[in-house]
This record gives C-alpha cells, sequence and structure tokens, in this order.
C-alpha cells in the first residue's frame, strides 16, 4: 500500500471518530466531511490536505495536522481548519463561503502560492500562531477585478508580506493585525 489517500463521492464523506490519518497526501472531496457520527468536528492529518466540500450539512471544523494545505469552500458555509503545527498554504478558495486556517500556538502559518479571488465574495482569515508569512499573493488576477472579499491575516507575533506577496480584496477589505509583534511590507496591500 501507498501513503496517500484520495476520497471521492457525490454525496459526503464520512471518516472515523478518531479521525484519519495517512503519511503522504489526502484528498477529499464530497457534498460533506463528517465524521462516523454526523459530527462536524473532523480530526484529519497528513503531509498535504485538499479538501474540497460545499459542507452542506452547515459550518465545519477540522483539527489537523498537515504541512500543506488546499482546500476550496463551494458554499456559504463556514470551514475553519485548526492546524496543530506550523501550515503552508498550498491552493485556497473562500468562493462566498469563510474559511479560517489557524497554525498551532507557537507556529508558523505561511501564505505560500498565489490565491486567485476572480468575481469570489467570501472572506478568507489566517491566524498565524507565532508569525504570518505572506509569500503569496491573495488577489484578483483575471480581467478586471471583481472581486468583493473580506480578507484578514492575523499573527501572535509578526506579519510579512514578502517581495512576491500581496493583497487585494476588491471592493471588499484588507485588515492586518498582530499581537505582539510587527507588520513588514515587502509587497503590497
Amino acid at each position: 500500500g501507498g501513503t496517500d489517500l484520495s476520497l471521492t463521492s457525490s454525496s459526503y464523506i464520512a471518516v472515523p471518530q478518531s479521525g484519519l490519518t495517512v503519511a503522504g497526501n489526502l484528498r477529499l472531496q464530497g457534498t460533506d466531511v463528517v465524521d462516523e457520527n454526523s459530527s462536524r468536528t473532523v480530526s484529519l492529518g497528513a503531509n498535504h490536505l485538499n479538501l474540497i466540500t460545499s459542507a452542506s450539512g452547515g459550518n465545519s471544523i477540522f483539527n489537523t495536522a498537515t504541512n500543506l494545505l488546499s482546500t476550496s469552500n463551494a458554499s456559504a458555509n463556514t470551514l475553519t481548519f485548526n492546524d496543530s503545527n506550523a501550515v503552508t498554504t498550498v491552493s485556497i478558495s473562500p468562493f462566498t463561503g469563510t474559511t479560517t486556517i489557524n497554525s498551532g500556538a507557537g507556529f508558523d502559518l505561511t501564505v505560500g502560492s498565489h490565491i486567485e479571488l476572480d468575481s469570489e465574495t467570501g472572506t478568507l482569515t489566517f491566524n498565524a500562531g507565532k508569525d504570518l508569512l505572506v509569500n503569496g499573493t491573495v488577489t484578483d488576477t483575471i480581467g478586471a477585478i471583481s472581486n468583493n472579499n473580506t480578507l484578514n491575516f492575523n499573527a501572535t507575533n509578526n506579519v510579512t508580506f514578502g517581495a512576491s506577496g500581496a493583497a487585494n480584496a476588491g471592493a471588499g477589505s484588507v485588515s492586518v493585525s498582530t499581537s505582539n509583534g510587527n507588520v513588514a511590507l515587502g509587497g503590497n496591500i
């Protein structure tokens, strides 16, 4: 057997109550992802977690242990990711819903690549338990700017927009805050 697992369903995906962990890549795509008791709080672990869902049953909380995170929130519901360690985003799409990504207490969160916001209206929140490193763009790059997002960049220590980091909420808003640190702008907001 391999270390990767991909599950796709035209309905929901139910994982064990104790959670689902693989050593490699875990891809879950379904209208909903719940545990075997239909709990909306689910534990997932992988090197790279890719979750695509419309959370058809309502808001969902994912307690994760992953290095890399990709998600598409294909709904108006809220997806919250509470990672236990440092995490780097790979591919994030908030659509019209709310997506919140939290790194573990004392751990960094890195926006690692471009997040396309073309025609999207969702809320995207990054909460770093230590430093928030924005190394990718969070913008609408297709045609005229048509997005109306709420973008929140929060860190316990520092928020750093690297040279290639940028945020543009279109007709929406961008918020950047720290509890005990500084904001460094090498990129654009």
